[in-house]
């Protein structure tokens, strides 16, 4: 089917705005310190810009392309809202259908007396708050790999642990992000279906096939959580290596977390730019195609950028241009300023992608009938995004947008922070292997989600939300240690050691691991590690003789310990007569019959 409904044309940019605006890129990707980035620019119907730039990996050092796969993070929020889109338009239900009426699969909080409907999974207002630990409010002692659990559930594990996460019925109207609730959305279809729970994710895949890539013409967008599968042009991403006191590029690669299937629609895509021009074109034509093919109803697709009625969201760290946005529906909305005429506004519509060492950002002007992507695998990608935004706005509308965010100025505090607090040299952040043994009571989950672990480098890392953030020694204090992780996201980890003299002195209620977040002062106290309702496991955290020793590895600093306290010595692990104790990297989580039976009867998995 052909359909010519397309937004009234705008006069493009010129030859020359386009390649001021592509130098002016690669210099702010040397300054951000990104590897490799590729960037789509289209205005009208036509590409005016398909172009890679810098490397996709450091060590072959091959060069991005158009073609060059990157992880799109919660880009993928907006493909799966457009999938929905093509649902409500065949008539499976509508925006404002009760998620009852679809699937009996859901349960919501008890806090929430609201019938939540379609355009509120979507939507991120409904007071239940994302998940820290999907399983913290379940006594039965089950717990993953990083807490998140994002990495080990599946699609009907991330639908039934809705019911147990937080909520707070005040918050009901505003904005509060939420992965799994957004995710949960992505398998309405195949749940109506009737689909095998265990098959949510496959046919949610299919969906996106069928009704997104293929119908726009995304010929190598997928979602998956191994680039390499996709494609042989794909990128790795880069972190940020402070082990000299200087700020560089990780040549060794990141960790990524994109094996994030259970919340797979909420940002497991992978694309490259010449299919995200495609996509861009295909919104901006509300909704038909490069080739003049209806995907679909513009009535339909507007809804979601409709954001009637809602709150704006101020952050001057996460999104946005100016730092004022409404949310839709996997879209911010943003109205800017004429410094020439403030009571006139222009919209913006623009979404972000950031995984671990990965930055994506999409932006659709629609008065000018514009749209750019830009996809990068630096932990700077989300600076260099959020400022080429600017940079485009401001050579649409000569300058006269007012009140833009400072991009540059955070990074520089980011880096400055991180130069004043971190030794000048780090002879080694790993650890060694003679003080493994020593380092393993601190391994585990702990409360608020966070968990502390060794990767494959013998580095200490945390998680949290899947997200890694590398730890450092700092200068400013033996007691503290320093980490960092994406951009404009890094804290401060403390130890607690409180007096032993004191005759209440209790391990497990007063070593605490505090994190306090720089510019907001937000400290969180953690008593790690944990299972459930704050049970802890003796084998993993039993003493702060482990405390003292694991910073004195880091710190190079001799640390008092507490070895005229024998009752606060490492308990070995019981082991069977003539086996060996697992690694750390070699233990399973096992879970009881009892927790396996809960889960049959209460979250009803097949």
């Amino acid at each position: 089917m052909t359909d010519s409904t397309t937004t009234p044309s705008k006069s493009a940019l010129s030859a020359q705005q386009l390649e001021d605006f592509k130098k002016k890129f690669e210099e702010r990707m040397q300054f951000y310190m990104v590897p490799g980035a590729a960037l789509g620019i289209v205005q009208n119907g036509q590409v005016l810009v398909s172009q890679g730039f810098g490397v996709r990996n450091l060590a072959t050092k091959d060069p991005v392309t158009p073609k060059t796969l990157f992880s799109l993070g919660s880009m993928s929020k907006s493909m799966t809202a457009l999938m929905i889109a093509t649902q409500i338009d065949e008539g499976l239900y509508a925006w404002d259908t009760p998620v009852s009426e679809i699937t009996s699969q859901f349960k919501f909080p008890t806090q929430i007396t609201t019938q939540l409907k379609v355009r509120d999974l979507l939507g991120m207002a409904t007071g239940i708050e994302g998940a820290v630990n999907p399983y913290a409010n379940i006594d039965l002692g089950i717990y993953g790999a990083n807490a998140t659990l994002w990495n080990d559930q599946s699609a009907i594990y991330t639908i039934k642990n809705i019911a147990f996460l937080p909520c707070d019925p005040n918050k009901i109207g505003k904005h509060n992000y939420n992965n799994e609730l957004y995710a949960s959305a992505g398998y309405l279809t195949p749940l109506k279906n009737k689909t095998s729970l265990s098959q949510l994710l496959p046919a949610y895949k299919q969906l996106m096939r069928q009704k997104v890539f293929d119908a726009i013409g995304m010929k190598s967008t997928c979602i998956t959580g191994i680039l390499s599968s996709a494609s042989r042009d794909y990128a790795t991403s880069y972190g940020l290596d402070m082990s000299d006191g200087i700020p560089k590029i990780f040549e060794k690669g990141s960790i990524s977390i994109n094996f994030i299937d259970g919340i797979g629609p909420a940002g497991q895509g992978v694309s490259n730019v010449e299919d995200m021009n495609r996509y861009l074109i295909t919104l901006l034509n509300n909704g038909v195609n490069p080739d003049g093919e209806r995907v679909v109803k513009a009535e339909t697709l507007q809804e979601l950028w409709n954001v009637e009625g809602k709150e704006s969201k101020t952050s001057l760290k996460d999104v946005g241009i100016t730092g004022t946005t409404k949310y839709g529906m996997g879209w911010w909305i943003e109205e800017i300023k004429r410094k020439s005429n403030p009571a006139e506004k222009i919209t913006v519509r623009h979404h972000g992608g950031f995984l671990p060492c990965w930055a994506c950002m999409q932006m659709l002007v629609p008065e000018h009938n514009i749209g750019m992507a830009i996809l990068t695998n630096g932990c700077f990608g989300r600076e260099l995004t959020m400022e080429m935004n600017q940079e485009l706005l401001k050579l649409l509308y000569d300058f006269d947008l007012d009140n833009f965010m400072d991009n540059e100025a955070l990074y520089k505090k980011f880096v400055n922070d991180l130069k004043t607090t971190i030794p000048q040299k780090v002879s080694s952040y790993a650890i060694a292997s003679d003080f493994l043994d020593d380092v393993e009571p601190l391994l585990g989950n702990y409360q608020g989600g966070w968990t502390l672990a060794l990767d494959q480098d013998n580095r200490l890392v945390l998680f949290k939300d899947g997200w890694i953030y590398e730890l450092y020694p700092s200068k400013q204090d033996s007691s503290f240690i320093y980490y960092v992780g994406a951009s404009n996201n890094h804290r401060i980890m403390k130890v607690m050691t409180p007096d032993p003299s004191d005759p209440n002195f209790d391990v497990f209620e007063t070593a605490k691991i505090w994190f306090v977040e720089n510019d907001e002062q937000e400290t969180i106290e953690m008593f790690g590690p944990q299972v459930g309702h704050l049970k802890k496991l003796r084998n993993l955290l039993d003493s702060l003789e482990a405390h003292s020793k694991v910073l004195s590895v880091l710190t190079d600093k001799p640390v008092e310990t507490f070895r005229n306290r024998p009752e606060l010595a490492p308990r070995k692990p019981r082991v069977k007569k003539g086996k060996k104790p697992p690694k750390v990297k070699d233990r399973k989580i096992k879970i009881s019959k009892k927790a396996i039976r809960y889960l049959h009867e209460n979250m009803q998995l097949d």
